[in-house]
Formats: C-alpha cells, structure tokens, sequence
C-alpha cells in the first residue's frame, strides 16, 4: 500500500510539471485533452512509438530518437512519452509479465543524445508507473569511427568513439547503482540482419520490428 500511494503521488507531480495547467483533462489524442497539438504531432511523428506485441502478447515500445521532430520541443517529447507510457501501464500484463522497452542508442551516423530528457523519463518510468520494464538498447555501429558528434544539450562536442564509450560507459553505471536498472540489456549488430534477429529471440514477429533495424515495421503506422 506504501509503494502505491507513493508512486500515485510521483505520477500527478510528474503530471502536474509536463502538462501543468492542462494536468487534469483526459490524457487523450484530442487537441481537447492534456496533449497539445505538437505532443500529437511527436507521436504522430513516432516518438515514441508502440509496436506490435511479441508473440506472447507482451507490449514493446520502442524509442527512436530520429524521429524526433524539428518543430517539436523535449517538453512536446516529455508529454509524448508520458503518453505512451501510461498507456502502456492500463494493461494489467505490464505490471506482471512486464513490457519491452527497445531504445535505439547508436546507429551508423552518430547523432547527440538528450541525457537531461532520457534521465527524467527512466526516473519517472520507475517512480510513477506500476511496470516491469526489460530495457534493450540496441546499437548499430557506424562503419568508420572518424568524425565528430556535435554538441547537444550543453555537452561538447566529442569523437564517435569517445561519443560511443560514454553512452555504453553511463548505461552501466546506472545498471551498477539502481536495482531497476539492471534488467538492461545491450545489443550490437557488427553485420546486418543481427539486431533483427536479436528481437525475434526476443519474441518479436519480422512484421512488428521496425525497419530501421531490419524489418518490415514503418513509422507510417505510429498512433
């Protein structure tokens, strides 16, 4: 009763600071509810997105973050998540069997990544929502190492390979200090057609996963 009261109070503060004066209307895809026209138009965009369960029937949510649109904010993105991840949290298998959460880190050109925006939403995700989440980090590496990442966020700009270290180097620290954490796995594909595979072990069906990844899944089909 203790962990429930306190998570219902992490999910209306987390509530009331993205949405603020619009925290108590529906949680709807309706420009009448708590998501504005540009919180729409992310999910729309497929930020992030919900595939196809796995065979099993387990929800998957996957976390693009080249789909983040350029007329669109991190608050719009913050509103967008906190969307699909509660709809995700009224299934009752998401509290018991858990769910997938694929985040797709490196892909073959490099782009920055929002460390302030990832780590709000993975302290929400385990504060505020009843979910067992399986996280699954999937890395496609660039096929030369050379070349700089730009700044983002106030960091600098730094090399791939350096950009590289830090992201694998900071999700293992935050597996090695918070117990929740620790379900996170990380995948690499060195040839094609290994993360591919790597999701259909996972129970992914080829029509569920997205094509990006070697699938026949398209954003075409987000909310």
């Amino acid at each position: 009763a203790l962990e429930s009261t306190s998570r219902m109070c992490a999910y209306w503060r987390a509530r009331k600071k993205y949405f603020q004066e619009r925290a108590f209307l529906p949680l709807t895809l309706n420009e009448r509810g708590a998501l504005n026209e540009a919180d729409i138009l992310t999910l729309q965009g497929g930020f992030p997105a919900i595939l196809p369960n796995t065979k099993d029937g387990t929800q998957v949510m996957f976390w693009d973050r080249t789909q983040w649109l350029s007329s669109t904010s991190r608050e719009n993105r913050a509103r967008a998540i906190f969307y699909v991840v509660k709809k995700t949290a009224q299934d009752l298998r998401a509290q018991t069997d858990g769910v997938l959460c694929l985040l797709l880190f490196l892909q073959p050109r490099v782009r920055a990544t929002d460390n302030t925006l990832r780590n709000e939403i993975w302290d929400l995700v385990e504060t505020a929502f009843p979910l067992k989440v399986r996280f699954h980090l999937l890395n496609i590496l660039p096929k030369t190492l050379r070349g700089i990442v730009p700044s983002f966020d106030g960091a600098p700009a730094m090399s791939k390979q350096s950009f590289i270290q830090r992201i694998v180097t900071k999700a293992k620290e935050r597996t090695d200090k918070n117990w929740f954490f620790r379900k996170i796995e990380v995948h690499f594909e060195h040839n094609d057609g290994e993360l591919r595979q790597q999701m259909m072990n996972l129970g992914l069906e080829r029509d569920g996963i997205p094509t990006c990844i070697g699938g026949d899944w398209s954003y075409a089909r987000s909310m």
